[in-house]
């Protein structure tokens, strides 16, 4: 059986945390959930929020810094972008087969679309969607964007880096040029769920979700200690010398009174 779902939720922070515990639960069925997300970048597994946007700007306009179980590169979301989570047997699941169900369900549409783990998804020569896949005992969740009315000037915005002289070996995104779909979002939608279920061959039932365990889960994907703390660690060149910076705290400096203090309070002071 193919369980569908369509989250009504766009806090990005409630929806990760769903997919977090929906991948931890595993269960019997395969699962398509379909959702979208107020204003909100979110960032790989083992990415550097300061190489992929400027945190500091994100806060004063009110948009949300994320991130997911997964890898791959940062993401930019609003209420036109729209997010498809399947979760899948471990020993069923290949990222290329995911890719044709979704280019089927674009070309379904009209679109000359095509796929790959190197491009995302494209239509003609644009991008219109990216992926990304976490692998939890015998389940995995591979979920990707598609964009479909999303705010491409402030996509563009948003994933512009704020420090460029960083040494790291976190995950860096790939930039490309990209395009809305410009199509209702409701006609993707179904499209989608059509899709996978020709692909299954099984028709899909509307599943209820489960309840978060409290607040908890949520809080979990809210937090600075997952937000910044999973950074990989890395050095930022400043005038005075290099600090280095642990799980999003300064280890060491050329000024000693920031050791132990979070990297993003040392930004905001202007000591760069």
């Amino acid at each position: 059986m193919l369980l569908f779902r369509k989250n009504a939720s766009q806090d990005i922070y409630a929806n990760l945390a769903m997919e977090d515990a929906l991948l931890e639960a595993g269960g019997d069925n395969r699962l398509l959930m379909l959702w979208t997300a107020d204003d909100a970048v979110v960032l790989g597994k083992n990415q550097n929020p300061w190489i992929e946007t400027n945190p500091s700007i994100l806060q004063h306009e009110g948009i949300k810094l994320a991130r997911r179980v997964s890898g791959g590169g940062a993401v930019f979301h609003d209420t036109g972008n729209l997010n498809y989570s399947i979760f899948l047997p471990r020993w069923t699941y290949q990222s290329s087969c995911v890719h044709e169900i979704v280019v089927r369900a674009l070309r379904s549409l009209g679109f000359d679309a095509s796929g790959s783990d190197e491009k995302g998804i494209t239509v003609g020569d644009k991008k219109v969607g990216g992926s990304a896949f976490c692998y939890r005992k015998d389940w995995v969740l591979h979920h990707g964007t598609l964009l479909v009315s999303a705010n491409l000037e402030k996509l563009n915005h948003t994933l512009e880096p704020f420090l460029t002289d960083i040494e790291s070996h976190c995950v860096r995104s790939k930039r490309a040029e990209v395009r809305n779909l410009g199509c209702e979002m409701s006609m993707v939608e179904q499209a989608l769920r059509s899709a996978f279920e020709t692909a299954f061959d099984m028709e899909s039932r509307n599943a209820d979700l489960p309840e978060l365990n409290s607040a908890g889960d949520v809080e979990r994907f809210k937090s600075s200690e997952w937000i910044y703390g999973r950074t990989p660690r890395f050095t930022c060149q400043s005038v005075d010398g290099p600090f280095v910076v642990a799980k999003g705290v300064i280890e060491s400096g050329p000024d000693s009174k920031w050791v132990g203090r979070p990297f993003e309070e040392w930004l905001l002071s202007g000591s760069l």
